[in-house]
């Protein structure tokens, strides 16, 4: 499926949840968000500040076993009609997800290099928690990750439909850096 295939039917579920019928009683918005937006400090870098963004990621699970995981997410992107795709990243007990030791990225080998909003947009990942998540100190904590989206509204609506099979799906707000890493 096409990125933009997928964005009209994100769109398409979006405009249906809104219709309402007589009979049934207002859904109750139990989506967990959770801000992880810098705050500005006197020590900031304004290059930085300029090269971030904000965005709504979709989280399925959480954990530190990638077996556990991986089945997750290979049934969450079942459901959505996406990939399982990990950009050619391997987990590594002891460190995570990270590329391989032969990888073309000199600087990142053996190392995690988190995924960011530049490339298709129509995926399920395992990525370390803590580049998502501010106040994560686990290293070894991982998550599944449905899509990440420049809007509430669309990462709400893929929450909603994973939420029917995974209870644990939520959004999560996320400042992004979208600099150069190299």
């Amino acid at each position: 499926m096409k990125p933009f295939q997928f964005f009209i039917g994100c769109l398409i579920l979006i405009s249906c949840a809104q219709k309402k019928t007589v009979n049934q009683q207002p859904a109750v918005d139990t989506t967990k968000i959770i801000s992880t937006t810098l705050e500005p400090t006197a020590n900031t870098d304004s290059v930085i500040n300029s090269e971030s963004g904000t965005f709504y990621i979709v989280t399925v699970a959480s954990g530190r076993h990638f077996d556990s995981l991986q089945a997750i997410a290979k049934d969450a992107a079942k459901l959505l009609g996406s990939k399982f795709t990990m950009m050619d990243r391997i987990y590594r007990k002891g460190k995570g997800i990270v590329l391989p030791n032969n990888a073309a990225d000199e600087i990142y080998r053996g190392e995690y290099y988190p995924r960011r909003p530049f490339e298709d947009q129509n995926f399920v990942s395992i990525e370390m928690a803590n580049s998502f998540e501010e106040n994560n100190r686990d290293s070894l904590q991982m998550i599944v990750m449905a899509n990440i989206f420049t809007t509430k509204q669309q990462a709400d609506s893929v929450t909603g439909l994973l939420r029917a099979k995974f209870n644990m799906a939520t959004t999560l707000k996320s400042s992004l850096y979208l600099g150069c890493m190299h």
